[in-house]
């Protein structure tokens, strides 16, 4: 079972095993250290935004997301709208979350 480590015990851990020259437990450590960060970082989305597209998704039937992909890919070709379109709805689905998980709080 692995030890668990904050972030800053595993730089540090990572900067001694580099000095003493133990480069495979160095790069242990970096690979642990990255997947703490990558585990903690959230993604980045604008509330006001995430409530504007919920609202004008209930508004225009859901069709809000591929009329705003295909405003900022410049073009309506089906490639370029379903990569936007996969990217706006996991920020929809988040925003909801949220949106949900305030209301049960209130």
């Amino acid at each position: 079972m692995a030890i668990k480590y904050t972030e800053e015990e595993l730089v540090d851990l990572r900067r001694k095993s580099r000095e003493s020259g133990d480069i495979k437990k160095g790069l242990m450590y970096h690979r642990r250290l990255e997947n703490l960060r990558a585990k903690n970082s959230k993604p980045e989305y604008n509330k006001v935004a995430e409530g504007i597209r919920a609202t004008a998704g209930g508004a225009l039937f859901s069709f809000a997301d591929e009329i705003e992909a295909g405003i900022r890919s410049g073009s309506f070709s089906n490639k370029t709208v379903s990569n936007y379109e996969i990217n706006l709805e996991a920020k929809h689905k988040i925003c909801k979350k949220k949106i949900l998980r305030l209301l049960f709080l209130l």
